[in-house]
């Protein structure tokens, strides 16, 4: 079966997805699970009990490599909120048709089978593309900058990413090409470091505008990085109305 990619590509899936089901007597009613494809492998005999071993010893870790959870989807809100959520959140969004929900063994079978799909397209774009955990082109060398970034946990990045904006912001206003250049180098450097929702690319433009309003949206892009670190997506949706009206 076809994977119905509604956000992301089957092209470039990004291993993790909300799958969602249209009710098949009710089109107003979805139900939901999410597939997490791991990215590293490990032997599961390690972590099974001895008592245990016996029923895992036909097993590897390619039968733990992709689940989905819940296993036979669960009710949702609402579409709207679903897709909201998975771009918020930098998830694919799969769309697997109208099904019976009341039919829990045919969900989950369907389950299974977007899951096993999904999973391959993932591994096969690893294995089609070298993945540099430290991003770097063929001819790029790390930096000092680089080196700390890959040991900053989440936290210490958007610290990070305040003190840079705030000498972008500095540098704008008093016209200092030199340090405008090194301030959005850094900025760019460190978004290697952070997902794409964070949308650095963004501020760096918004700070080169240098005026009263881009210094406002500065700001307001910034509380919606830390926002979204902490996952409070009421906040976000709170800032995002204020930047689109700002904007």
């Amino acid at each position: 079966m076809d994977l119905n990619f509604e956000i992301g590509s089957a092209e470039s899936p990004k291993g993790h997805s909300f799958v969602y089901f249209t009710d098949m007597n009710n089109q107003s009613i979805i139900f939901v699970t999410y597939i997490v494809v791991l990215p590293i492998s490990a032997d599961i005999g390690k972590y099974v009990p001895p008592f245990l071993m016996n029923q895992f010893s036909q097993l590897d870790s390619n039968d733990f490599s992709a689940f989905a959870f819940p296993p036979i989807p669960e009710q949702f809100t609402s579409l709207e909120k679903l897709k909201k959520l998975a771009s918020l959140r930098s998830d694919d969004l799969i769309y697997a048709g109208f099904n019976n929900s009341s039919d829990s063994t045919n969900m989950l079978n369907i389950v299974q089978s977007i899951t096993e799909k999904y999973s391959k397209s993932y591994t096969s774009l690893s294995s089609t593309n070298e993945i540099s955990s430290t991003n770097f082109s063929e001819h790029e060398l790390p930096t000092i900058n680089d080196v700390m970034y890959e040991m900053m946990n989440e936290k210490d990045k958007l610290n990070e990413l305040s003190q840079l904006v705030s000498k972008l912001r500095f540098a704008c206003e008093t016209s200092n090409q030199d340090s405008i250049t090194e301030s959005e180098q850094d900025i760019l450097l460190l978004s290697r470091y952070l997902p794409d929702r964070y949308d650095l690319n963004r501020v760096v433009e918004v700070l080169k505008q240098n005026d009263a309003k881009s210094a406002k949206l500065a700001d307001l892009y910034i509380q919606r990085c830390f926002h979204l670190a902490q996952e409070e997506y009421s906040e976000v949706a709170k800032l995002e109305n204020i930047i689109k009206d700002l904007e």
